[in-house]
């Protein structure tokens, strides 16, 4: 058990952004339930490109999430990965 799935004990509903349709607007793959730790909380939070992004929930996850996908139908606005000191992918934290 890894760090992450210890403290993962709630559910999210993850949509995989696929693409785009004919007039530009994003498709999404069906919805899947992940495990997550979700943090509400309304805030700023720096991006790793360093620009500051406001969020209302941040969660906690094994699963990879990018950003534009939907986490319990909301767009995801930031990404962070989990790296461990040996370099293994742990999980993300997503904001939405």
């Amino acid at each position: 058990m890894s760090l992450i799935s210890g403290f993962a004990r709630q559910e999210a509903t993850l949509e995989r952004k696929t693409g785009n349709d004919g007039f530009g607007k994003p498709t999404y793959s069906a919805p899947e339930t992940i495990k997550v730790r979700k943090d509400p909380g309304k805030g700023v939070r720096r991006s790793s490109t360093g620009t500051d992004v406001a969020v209302e929930t941040t969660y906690l996850t094994e699963a990879t999430v990018s950003v534009q996908d939907k986490l319990d139908g909301s767009e995801v606005r930031r990404v962070e990965e989990i790296i461990a000191k040996n370099g293994v992918r742990l999980g993300c934290e997503a904001a939405v």
